[in-house]
């Protein structure tokens, strides 16, 4: 069982690997050429994937190193260094210095947060894109229905004017609120099914939000309308009175 769970989480690191790969490809304008992280640094999820114990043994200040820890980095050193014989053009001296310059980048997350950061930014783009589909839709109904609503306003009889503007605001809430769920399915249907709902998840609440008040301002919106067109109406039956 824990075998499995370990080839699984092997599988998931190296498609997360290809992902990144395709997001930066996209990001330096190269789509098509790279696919998969092999292409860009030779990499085998069974061989080249370390999983190392906890440094200390107990509780620091008193903990003692973890034996298991060192016999990790030692079986890694010796993998590395024989990696180095058998594969590399460059001689060892090349390659220390090579290997020194990643261990450096990667202490400072250079290397690891570039790769995270291209990711990240595109999958935030991609939310970002499909949240603008929604807010339009969400705009444009709320656009038809306004302009329906003030042709009725204007053109019912003064009489049945009150009835008209009762029966309007009755409406609005719940056409603003079937809209409003429409689109809220969409967005669940988004953060559960994308590729990158794992990456897009921290999103979901201010997503939300930003929904929820935008239903408020276009609904707050449509009432001002509908208000002041109403009160011209009995502002000029006044005057004509």
């Amino acid at each position: 069982m824990a075998g499995e769970k370990g080839m699984m989480g092997r599988i998931n690191f190296k498609e997360k690997l290809d992902q990144m790969t395709l997001a930066a490809a996209k990001e330096e304008n190269l789509d098509g050429q790279y696919k998969s992280f092999n292409q860009i640094m030779e990499f085998n999820e069974e061989d080249d994937v370390y999983h190392f114990p906890a440094l200390w043994k107990g509780d620091p200040p008193m903990a003692l190193v973890n034996p298991g820890y060192s016999r990790k980095a030692q079986e890694m050193k010796l993998q590395l260094i024989n990696f180095a014989k058998v594969k590399s053009a460059n001689p060892l001296s090349v390659f220390k210095v090579h290997m020194n310059d990643l261990w450096q980048a990667v202490l400072q997350e250079n290397f690891v947060f570039s790769f995270k950061n291209t990711v990240e930014i595109a999958a935030y783009n991609t939310l970002d894109a499909k949240y603008g589909q929604w807010s339009w839709r969400f705009q444009q109904q709320m656009m038809q229905w306004e302009q329906q609503a003030q042709n009725e306003l204007r053109s019912c009889p003064g009489d049945e004017l009150p009835r008209v503007y009762e029966r309007l605001t009755s409406e609005l809430p719940r056409h603003v609120q079937n809209i409003y769920q429409s689109l809220k399915e969409n967005l669940e249907t988004c953060f559960e099914e994308s590729p990158e709902r794992e990456i897009i998840s921290k999103w979901k609440s201010d997503t939300e939000i930003r929904l929820t008040n935008l239903r408020t301002q276009l609904q707050t919106r449509a009432e001002s309308h509908c208000k002041q067109l109403n009160t011209s109406r009995h502002a000029l039956a006044k005057v004509d009175e």
